[in-house]
């Protein structure tokens, strides 16, 4: 289980640096084609999707807490407003670690 869970967040991560990548390269993207463009958000919408499976079904384990929030970066915004818990570092560490740095604004969550 715990392989299969690390497994998928490895898997997702570099999904989600892909799709930054997309963002932050938009506008190249688009002038190359209409084809482009719209593989581009097919990439995104999948990312989107598995985010979302990823939320109720790792998400739910992990912060053994069922979510209130269709994505997992909205459940770990929601934690960082919280009281300084356990879910508030594991949350933090996600955010700083693994999805801010790679966000073209710098502040995913």
């Amino acid at each position: 289980m715990i392989q299969l869970i690390l497994i998928w967040t490895v898997g997702l991560w570099f999904l989600y640096r892909i799709v930054m990548w997309l963002k932050k390269r938009r506008d190249a993207i688009k002038a190359r084609g209409r084809s482009w463009y719209w593989a581009a958000y097919l990439v995104a919408f999948v990312g989107v999707v598995l985010d979302i499976v990823y939320n109720v079904v790792v998400g739910t384990v992990m912060f053994a807490d069922l979510p209130r929030e269709l994505t997992f970066t909205a459940r770990l915004k929601r934690y960082r407003r919280g009281p300084l818990i356990w879910r508030w570092r594991l949350a933090t560490w996600f955010c700083a670690r693994l999805l801010n740095p790679y966000d073209p604004s710098g502040d995913h969550c």
